[in-house]
């Protein structure tokens, strides 16, 4: 290729599906200083040039499936290893598979998610046959030594059909719905076999390498393209800037003959404040020009060659794009006629996002290049007149295709997975298989060997080297060879198990020690591990397996955090680097670091790579990236650690926090703070819905808007705008008449209070502008149908908090400042008449202070709060928690920051701030002292024995949609009363979240579904300023039931009793047999012959309009009447039924119904015409053997059991009186009860010589 002058970079490309990253044709290995050529794979079998290969290895399956322009290869050949060779057609395959699922909404091409929104691993099982195939018996499994870890359910796979499983431990198999495996799939190498019903005979196995994030693995089409890229334009390269004065220019510069010789000059970067990657500097355009004209000259000697052409942009805030005076596009710019010369972004862009390059597809216009001299014109957009950085850095890259003839299938990785669709080219695993590679050995000494272990087979040629190269630090690496001999602490000889031995004396005390392995075999084809697929991006693959050196001279008493980076300028910038990462034992490669934080806080973040999620603590789960904390602006390195322990202790959702000794490159560096980072993975762990409403925020929602110190950062669902942003900001605006009722209605007022009382506690001074997130239970039909589109706060930066402030000296705690608005040590601070040194104030804020009611549910949270966590000043010394936990982290600290100074400012934190905050809170602002100025008139601590009401309750709402139905507890009392961690138990359950507290004399009502409660056509409903709070587990039993009312100590505080009223349906119709497994049939599968058979036990006609299943199977019944003591049967086929079944002529059967009832047992839910539960039990296969396939159903013992939740039980069923069952007939016939020792199984003639046999079964427990 002649495009440039720029370096080529080869890659595999498969057709029509996107680039495969960084295939290795070609690999050269510095260490070794060996150039391979990688040949390609072949498999068994001969040659057809009709019809393609026909293959006898029985790892690789190809059929039409892999590529749709192939030939279908023959598929006779195809032969397991059994007893008795036999060729055969093989049943079903996994086709693909994804062992590290980093998806994430937005959802793109390939991403998938489980039905709970969670990104579980995945199988993907194709049917290459010409007829369809029943799963039901089948097994997948992770472990030869369990091939029935875990069972299919009676489902069918079409010909050429695609099933996706997803791997998630959750243990699912009703066939109507997502199944998933009991057991997740390995990252590292492992295995995945599909069984065949018999329990042992492999159908198709994996053995497979280590497993990549977002890659999948599986079988590959023989269809793919060498492509050659090349850089047009590549970072460092000559561009020009001019931030306009006027609109003088046009569009005149965009042109190849514009002449820009009077403009700045420089390389690319172009921007401000981007340490390390600006080249041409325009911070000259900060209050000035929020815009700024960039132009790149580029060279093309051969534009017929070009295939493709790709735009990669790093970009803060937006830009436009032109190709030799034709514009390409743009991206968070105003549209192509609102573009002016002092156009600004749409919004500001996250830093996070601006230093990773985003690819722009521009094929379309590379007719537009020329031979010679060509220019890029960037039309580079900041956010703000006013924002502090710009970033315009881009890329363009040209790629030529060339045929490549890859003439078999194999195994292989996907960049772009298939999840339930064909396959396509993959990056194929070509060398030896490489696994159980030794990682995170125990911390080696520094005098004794680090001895690595590997197990290396064929692929498919035989092993003719094993090598591990390993590096020291940041030294030149060295190689040693593994050998298998018995001799090298490797084992037994010749067991495919390879050691080689990294010498003692080439490291030291804290030095970091990194390996990988490289195999090749005998046509030098290579393989490595770790793979290091992923380079490119923030999230890329692990290149080296690694520890560091014990070193016994540290003393310290906190988790030591060690981090190891070449460039430590670049991780203190916002473009970052990469770093490598020890920590409890554990060793991450190849992490992402950089700088973190605004005006106090720069400390680090560092993101880590899919598969390989950071482990803080063993009793949690991991996540993906973490902040590192300096101090900030309080001496003591405590407060943020106090601050984010009091949200903790409130019941407030923030982030975990807590001390580090941090080494670098093993040296001491500094103690620094870790901090949980806020995103759907503390959403998660929170019980908050992880796709929730997410935003970082730079703003007080102040006057209806949402653009104010900076713009907000949205962290979740990314494929929406912020409009419901702006809407809360409309709603609480101060000039909304209908403000409060807007709070009640879209605001999360439990936990509103509790986060400003909670805020109050620590005198956090910073949160009214920024330094909090905002977060709504965004209501979603799928991935979230109980949301309550409620707003909340979430915490963040906490430095400036116990008595530390901007702009204050020392520590302050109850500095109101009489007559002036300001007044920081307020308890109402944060609202418009308690602001901010600076005269900040939060809006949100502001709307729960004005209204009367939410004030006083404030104040009485804020008083629970000062109880448990301040305490009141007489208080003894022994019992203060705040003074304890400051005592606990001073012994923790005090080997790193022990000095007189830092021993006096923590004392002053009890002195200056505790004792002084007490006394403020306590008696200043008491209720009994009205004289304080401003007096805030806290209540006094609320009794231990309050008594609540119940007050109402509708158990069947009048729309017949139960999820209106609700409680309404009664506060009596003239106080206020938290009901935090209360209960409502029995009837229903509900645990009352922190920050739940009833108005004196006012009432809550508690819903199953806050939003449809809000919905109603009628009172209680929306509109009406109604504390409402959802969502209870369960419904209210139009039976009538007992529902009791605890308080947090477990105390009985009131108990509701009332007498329910059941519809006709509800009283007379019950279930009465269930046929879930039936016996094999002679025409129809055997799960045709289902049924559920219902009577109606009472005297009169019943008329069963409205009745409706709707778990188990699904059926709304027609307007029937069913007459006193007679039988319905609803089937899932009526010619399989007829065929086996003879009814009475007063019995009426029903079908079909859609789904199917699982075999290992499930819940069956019937509802009358009101959506009031009729029935709702759960059955289980192992209840009876006999009704588990063996043609017996499940019989109810007493259909006339006045107790519908007796259904739920074994006891309450017994088998069917004769096999087959009896639908629509009455099975009063009871049968012999069991012996301890049956007759189970005979085998009377037998053939090949084998005698005859009879199996005996103990039936007892």
């Amino acid at each position: 290729m002649t495009i440039g002058n720029l370096q080529n970079e080869i890659d595999i490309r498969s057709n029509g599906r996107g680039w495969l990253q960084k295939t290795l044709l070609y690999t050269l290995l510095p260490a070794v200083g060996l150039l391979v050529s990688f040949q390609t794979p072949y498999l068994q079998g001969y040659s057809n040039s009709e019809s393609g290969p026909v293959f006898s290895n029985p790892r690789f399956m190809p059929k039409q499936w892999v590529d749709e322009n192939r030939p279908v290869p023959h598929i006779s050949n195809y032969a397991f290893v059994a007893q008795e060779s036999q060729a055969q057609e093989p049943s079903l395959i996994i086709s693909e598979f994804m062992a590290i699922n980093g998806s994430k909404p937005p959802l793109g091409a390939g991403d998938l998610l489980d039905e709970d929104e969670d990104s579980s691993d995945w199988i993907e099982i194709y049917n290459p046959k010409s007829i369809a195939v029943d799963l039901d018996g089948w097994y997948l499994t992770d472990s030869l030594d369990n091939p029935r870890r875990w069972k299919f359910p009676s489902i069918r796979i079409q010909p050429g059909q695609f099933k996706v499983i997803f791997a998630s431990g959750k243990d699912r198999d009703d066939p109507d719905d997502e199944l998933h495996t009991n057991f997740k799939l390995t990252g590292d190498a492992g295995l995945l076999a599909l069984v065949k019903p018999d329990g042992e005979t492999i159908e198709h196995d994996y053995e497979y390498p280590q497993q990549f994030g977002n890659f999948s693995y599986g079988l590959s089409s023989g269809a793919a393209v060498l492509a050659t890229k090349t850089k047009l334009i590549a970072e460092s390269s000559p561009a020009k800037a001019l931030i306009p004065t006027d609109d003088s220019l046009g569009l005149s510069w965009t042109e190849p003959s514009f002449d820009d010789s009077q403009w700045q000059g420089g390389i690319t970067s172009v921007g401000y404040d981007y340490t390390g990657l600006i080249g041409l500097d325009v911070g000259a355009m900060r209050n000035v020009n929020q815009t700024v004209y960039i132009r790149i000259p580029f060279v093309v000697e051969d534009v017929s060659v070009i295939d493709e052409l790709t735009l990669r942009m790093k970009y803060e805030d937006g830009f436009a794009a032109y190709l030799n005076g034709r514009e390409l596009g743009s991206d968070n710019a105003p549209g192509r006629h609102e573009l002016t010369w002092n156009s600004g972004a749409n919004a500001n862009r996250d830093d996070n996002l601006a230093v990773n390059f985003q690819d722009f597809d521009i094929s379309a216009y590379k007719d537009l290049l020329v031979e010679g001299f060509n220019f890029l014109a960037i039309h580079g957009l900041n956010g703000s007149l006013g924002s502090s950085d710009l970033l315009i850095l881009p890329e363009l890259t040209a790629t030529e295709l060339e045929s490549v003839d890859i003439s078999s299938v194999t195994e292989g990785y996907f960049s772009r997975p298939t999840p339930g669709e064909k396959n396509s080219g993959a990056i194929p695993n070509l060398g030896p298989a490489i696994r159980n590679v030794t990682e995170n050995p125990p911390q080696p000494n520094a005098n004794k060997d680090l001895i690595i272990r590997s197990e290396v087979t064929e692929t498919f040629e035989p092993v003719a080297g094993v090598s591990l190269v390993y590096w020291i630090n940041f030294s030149a690496g060295d190689i040693v060879t593994m050998l298998d001999d018995g001799l090298h602490n490797d084992g037994a000889a010749n067991d495919n198990i390879y050691a080689a031995t990294i010498d003692a004396d080439k490291y030291s005390p804290g030095d970091m020690v990194r390996w990988k392995i490289i195999s090749y075999d005998t046509q030098a084809n290579i393989s490595y591990n770790p793979f290091f697929l992923v380079k490119e991006g923030r999230i890329q693959s692990p290149e080296y397996f690694g520890t560091v050196v014990a070193d016994p001279s540290i003393r310290t008493k906190l988790p030591i955090f060690q981090y190891f980076v070449e460039n430590t300028s670049a991780a203190g910038s916002r473009s970052g680097t990469r770093a490598s990462v020890f920590y409890d034992g554990e060793f991450y490669d190849n992490v992402f670091v950089r700088l973190r934080g605004g005006y106090t806080t720069h400390g680090r973040r560092f993101e880590f790579n899919d598969g390989h999620h950071f482990r803080f603590d063993p009793g949690l789960p991991r996540v993906d990236d973490i902040n590192l904390n300096e101090k900030g602006n309080e001496p003591t390195y405590i407060r943020q650690v106090l601050g984010w322990e009091t949200y903790v202790n409130a019941g407030q959702p923030g982030s975990l926090s807590f001390p580090m000794h941090v080494r670098r490159n093993g040296r001491y560096l500094a103690v620094r703070i870790f901090i949980e980072q806020p995103d759907r993975d503390l959403l998660r762990r929170n019980g908050m819905d992880p796709d929730g409403a997410l935003y970082k925020m730079y703003d007080d929602l102040q006057n209806g808007r949402i653009d104010g110190e900076g713009i907000h950062r949205k962290k979740t669902r990314l494929d929406e705008d912020s409009s419901d942003l702006l809407a809360l900001a409309g709603g609480i605006d101060t000039r909304n008449s209908n403000r409060d009722t807007f709070v009640f209605d879209n605001v999360n007022i439990p936990a509103a209070i509790n986060y400003w009382a909670s805020s109050v506690i620590m005198h956090e001074n910073d949160h009214t502008h920024k330094n909090y997130y905002a977060y709504r239970d965004t209501w979603d039909p799928v991935n979230n149908p109980g949301g309550t589109n409620e707003w909340m706060f979430l915490p963040w930066d906490k430095d400036l908090t116990f008595g530390i402030n901007n702009g204050i000296g020392g520590v302050i705690a109850d500095q109101d400042w009489p007559g002036d608005v300001r007044s920081p040590s307020h308890p109402f601070y944060g609202c418009s008449e308690h602001q901010k040194r600076d005269r900040q104030w939060n809006c949100l804020i502001d709307a729960l202070h004005d209204n009367e009611v939410i004030r006083r549910m404030y104040l009485r949270r804020l008083r629970t709060l000062m109880d448990n966590l301040l305490q009141p000043p007489n208080t003894p010394v022994s019992q203060r928690k705040f003074e304890k936990r400051i005592d606990e982290l001073r012994a923790q600290l005090d080997i790193e920051l022990g000095s007189s100074g830092w021993y006096s400012n923590l004392e002053r934190i009890k002195s200056d701030y505790l004792t002084v905050r007490r006394r403020h809170l306590f008696q200043n602002h008491s209720i009994h002292n009205p004289s304080y100025d401003q007096n805030a008139g806290i209540p006094d601590a609320q009794p231990a024995d309050v008594t609540v009401n119940f007050d109402s309750i509708d158990f069947n709402p009048v729309s017949g949609n139960q999820d209106e139905e609700y409680i309404s507890l009664h506060n009596p009392n003239a106080i206020e009363v938290d009901i935090s961690g209360w209960m409502l138990q029995d009837g229903v359950e509900h645990l009352f979240p922190p920050g739940t507290v009833i108005p004196r004399y006012g009432k809550i009502y508690i819903t199953p579904h806050a939003m449809t409660f809000r919905n109603r056509t009628r009172s209680p409903r929306a509109g009406q300023k109604l504390l409402v709070q959802g969502n209870y587990k369960g419904h209210l039993s139009s039976w009538g039931e007992t529902i009791n009312l605890l308080d947090s100590n477990g105390r009985l505080v009131n108990t509701l009793t009332y007498q329910g009223e059941p519809s006709g349906q509800q009283r007379y119709l019950r279930i009465t047999e269930v046929m879930y497994n039936p016996s094999e049939g002679d025409v129809f599968d055997s799960q045709d012959y289902e049924y559920i058979e219902m009577k109606n036990i009472g005297t009169a006609p019943l008329l069963l309009d409205g009745v409706k299943f709707t778990n188990g199977i699904s059926l709304n019944l027609p307007g029937i009447i069913l007459n006193g003591d007679n039988y319905l049967v609803v089937v899932k086929n009526q010619a399989a039924f007829a065929s086996r079944y003879t009814v009475p002529d007063d019995a009426q059967v029903l079908g079909p119904y859609e789904g199917q009832l699982s075999n290992s047992g499930e819940n069956i839910k019937l509802e009358d015409s009101t959506n009031s539960t009729i029935l709702e039990f759960g059955y289980k296969d192992g209840w009876y053997d006999m009704t588990d396939g063996m043609g017996f159903s499940l019989t109810i013992e007493n259909p006339m059991n006045s107790e519908p939740n007796q259904w739920d039980s074994k006891n309450a069923w017994r088998p069917s009186a004769n096999p087959g069952g009896s639908p629509g007939w009455d099975d009063t016939e009871q049968i012999p009860v069991l012996g301890e020792v049956v007759i189970n199984e005979i085998l009377a003639h037998s053939h090949a010589g084998d005698p005859d046999w009879i199996e005996l079964h103990n039936t007892t427990d």
